[in-house]
């Protein structure tokens, strides 16, 4: 937490204490009848929370324990639905292992949340009735608070402390939303169903069922075009996206930028260190820049220790300064290992083309950014250089450069060119500390 800015952990205590006032305000108000619904219903959003489903992004998650948490409020009050919450969120964290100020911070928004939405029911509807209209826009409006409380509580966090935007985190998504919406207005149905009959509850399970199953989808999907190692997207998913983007530009005659990165000397990295603290370092790089581009830019890992990123709306020209602030800030950037007694240093190279006349594909983009990254590489690495047809032209009369199919798809190669430096060169260069 102490490598988050000041104002984020201000939030992030403000929000935890917030919640922590009304759980205790609110324990000593507990009828002692009602604990053994109160534990129950812990149990259940435990296990609802160590169940979640991804989202769309990497920053949503679908919690079916918002179904279980809006039955709570209804069924038996806003002070035992902060105990069900803390009691959950602990069932849940030997699961899940999240650092204590995730899972403090996860509780107080959720009991702040639970607060206010049954607050605002029960100033639209103090006759707690649901046989009016009225009563039943109360119970709409507070579920509404719920779902977008709880967006904006996460939203906040997430832009605090790592900088993304809503837009980015997806936390304002229309799909995930209405998801949480669906899921809260389960648990309100469940409540009336369990005051009408108890067993009547097992219709709603079966439907959970299924939203389960479904919701599970969006992840499984996200996987598909993520790189494991890094957490960021894959060649496939970025030679795909700059082919859509590519048109666009060329219909529109608007700008767009490749950028080819490759981890200086990585193998020496491996053989020093070992390959463990190799993915420490591509995990790391790979932070750095998913976290300093724009939202709607593309990060993507092109293959083992290079990367590419796709800029829309950006010349090479300006992409090339917050290019070079990246180049820097890896250069700075220590990564901790096990097997080094301190933190490994490593250097970036960069290759940076853009959509000009004799590039009017995805391939030839990712060809003329890589000549560029070939020259960075030879002119002693740790820098950024632009592609121009001059420079193409040097590159093509070197011996040292060879092409290189690269597998993107099951049927699709992307042709991409490789310097190889003399082995003479290889056997003294050093790993850097």
């Amino acid at each position: 937490m102490r490598s988050f800015p000041k104002r984020a952990q201000f939030y992030i205590l403000t929000v935890t204490a917030i919640g922590a006032i009304l759980l205790g305000l609110g324990v000593p108000r507990l009828d002692l009848a009602r604990w053994p619904e109160v534990l129950a219903l812990s149990v259940l959003g435990g296990l609802a929370l160590i169940f979640n489903a991804l989202g769309t992004t990497e920053n949503t998650h679908y919690n079916i324990c918002l179904m279980v948490f809006s039955f709570t409020l209804f069924q038996l009050g806003a002070p035992e639905l902060a105990v069900v919450i803390t009691l959950a969120h602990l069932i849940e964290w030997p699961v899940n292992k999240w650092s204590w100020f995730i899972q403090t911070f996860n509780i107080g928004q959720y009991i702040i949340t639970g607060y206010t939405a049954g607050l605002i029911f029960r100033l639209l509807n103090p006759a707690a009735e649901f046989t009016s209209t009225g009563g039943v826009a109360a119970l709409f409006a507070a579920l509404l608070t719920f779902v977008l409380l709880n967006a904006l509580l996460v939203g906040l966090v997430i832009y605090l402390t790592r900088g993304i935007g809503f837009k980015k985190s997806g936390v304002f998504n229309f799909l995930p939303l209405m998801i949480d919406f669906t899921l809260v207005c389960m648990g309100a149905a469940g409540f009336i169903l369990w005051g009408t009959h108890p067993l009547l509850v097992v219709l709603l399970l079966v439907s959970l069922y299924i939203l389960y199953s479904v919701l599970r989808v969006p992840a499984l999907e996200r996987e598909s075009m993520m790189d494991a190692k890094t957490g960021v997207f894959n060649a496939r998913y970025l030679v795909k996206n700059l082919e859509e983007e590519l048109a666009r530009a060329n219909r529109y005659q608007r700008p767009l930028t490749i950028v080819m990165a490759d981890l200086d000397l990585l193998r020496n990295i491996n053989n020093t260190y070992g390959h463990l603290a190799g993915d420490v370092v591509l995990k790391g790089v790979a932070d750095i820049l998913r976290t300093n581009v724009r939202e709607y830019d593309i990060v993507a890992r092109f293959g083992g220790e290079e990367f590419a990123i796709m800029f829309p709306e950006m010349s090479p020209e300006d992409a090339y300064p917050p290019i070079d602030r990246i180049r820097k800030l890896i250069e700075e950037a220590g990564f901790e290992v096990a097997t080094s007694p301190r933190p490994i240093k490593v250097t970036l190279s960069f290759g940076i083309a853009g959509r000009t006349g004799d590039a009017t594909s995805a391939r030839d983009l990712i060809h003329n950014a890589d000549i560029a990254l070939y020259a960075a590489k030879q002119e002693g690495r740790n820098r950024a250089r632009l592609y121009s047809s001059v420079l193409a032209n040097l590159i093509g009369m070197d011996p040292n450069y060879r092409a290189e199919e690269r597998m993107v798809d099951l049927d699709d190669r992307v042709r991409t060119y490789v310097y190889e430096p003399p082995r003479e060169d290889l056997e003294t260069q050093q790993p850097t500390k």
